[in-house]
């Protein structure tokens, strides 16, 4: 059961309401005036800073949480690109002193190389390559896939829809 409300609050609420619709009326008299115009402007200012707070508190896409998360991803993204860059360099050092013994030994051999004999070579080194960096690639796709909203096996699925 609701409560009555006394004389005194009733009173006050009029007031109250009495005293918005001054403030209404002196806003719309003002939005004719010159004069008024640096307060009408301030007040338009208040209202892009008000915007833009309750946009950044608020839960959209444009709010800080999901700013932060977002950006926590992007993160996480590029310190798995810095450990890919890590292990390529790596692995670069290590191919290119594959490459010159396969160079050294095919130039001091008693044969020189087929085409094919060199496109093997070339495939087992490239392979090389790719082992060794390959956990460092899946685990940067993967975060970027993270980031992007994409699971690994959405990725998988349309990547097999595409080559049919």
């Amino acid at each position: 059961m609701a409560t009555r409300r006394t004389p005194s609050e009733i009173i006050a609420e009029q007031e109250a309401k009495l005293k918005r619709l001054k403030a209404r009326a002196a806003n719309k008299e003002a939005s004719n005036e010159p004069v008024y115009a640096p307060l009408r402007d301030l007040l338009t200012a208040y209202d892009k800073v008000e915007a833009n707070a309750r946009k950044t508190l608020g839960t959209g896409p444009q709010g800080g949480d999901a700013r932060i998360e977002s950006h926590t991803m992007w993160v996480a993204e590029i310190e798995r690109l810095k450990e890919l860059a890590t292990v390529q360099l790596y692995a670069i050092k290590t191919m290119r002193a594959k490459v010159r013994e396969a160079i050294a030994s095919w130039v001091n051999g008693d044969r020189k190389p087929t085409k094919k004999n060199l496109t093997t070579q070339v495939g087992v080194i490239v392979q090389d390559f790719d082992d060794i960096v390959s956990l460092q690639t899946v685990a940067f796709v993967d975060a970027q896939n993270t980031r992007k909203g994409e699971s690994v096996q959405e990725v998988a699925e349309e990547a097999e829809s595409e080559s049919k």
